[in-house]
């Protein structure tokens, strides 16, 4: 059996990863104030954001934008599972008659004649157009649906930071800042925390974990440093 995945993130080295492991995940951005957030959880724990250790902060973001979009998968699924109506399909093509048909290969035949850039479409306007309805219910039921999966989709939730010194650095979004903390990591050691959660949508059923990543920077130079920057991948990605 095939389970969708949705990842909860833009983050375009996430995606090719899962895409080098053969998986194709529909993307999702959770859109979470990642500093709101942990905000939130060092008030709900008595301490300030400053005293969360790196494993907890990618915990946090991590579940929260993987909350984030079950959250708003659930809103879908809850308004489906609600839904009343008629699901009504309408067969233009069967209004016409053979005088119409007649018409219409007159039309065809004179549009291939005119210039290329020239577009003719059918004109069914004042066409009473036959029309199947059938109740929603009856249209989705048996088929697959957020409301009727019994495993997924799952949704993945991930955040990474770059300890180095005691310090914890997420995205440098600029120039400046990149360049700053390249030239700070020129020759030391950091490690690059990266906090997952998984919740299968259908049971609710959550599983979280972080993971580190020891880094050894060697001593490039200045010109390395404009030239990695310059290809703009710095800028968006933990610890630049």
């Amino acid at each position: 059996m095939s389970i969708p995945l949705i990842l909860a993130s833009q983050s375009r080295p996430r995606r090719d990863v899962l895409f080098s492991a053969g998986i194709c995940p529909t993307i999702r951005v959770s859109h979470v104030d990642e500093p709101a957030a942990l905000e939130r959880e060092a008030v709900a724990l008595g301490v300030t954001v400053n005293d969360l250790s790196v494993e907890q902060r990618v915990m946090i973001l991590a579940t929260a934008k993987a909350e984030a979009v079950h959250q708003a998968y659930r809103n879908i699924a809850d308004t489906a599972a609600h839904a009343r109506g008629e699901r009504v399909v309408g067969f233009p093509l069967r209004a016409a008659d053979d005088r119409d048909a007649s018409s219409a290969g007159t039309a065809a035949r004179t549009d291939s004649a005119q210039s290329a850039d020239e577009t003719k479409t059918r004109d069914f306007s004042g066409i009473a157009i036959p029309t199947v309805a059938e109740p929603i219910a009856d249209f989705v039921d048996g088929r697959p649906s957020l409301t009727r999966s019994k495993a997924g989709p799952l949704i993945l939730g991930c955040d990474s930071m770059f300890l180095l010194d005691g310090e914890c650095y997420g995205k440098p979004h600029s120039e400046e800042v990149a360049r700053e903390r390249l030239r700070a990591m020129r020759g030391a050691t950091g490690e690059l925390w990266t906090g997952h959660c998984l919740i299968d949508f259908a049971s609710g059923r959550m599983v979280r974990g972080a993971s580190k990543a020891t880094l050894h920077f060697c001593e490039y130079s200045d010109l390395d440093i404009e030239r990695y920057i310059a290809t703009g991948e710095p800028l968006e990605v933990a610890g630049s």
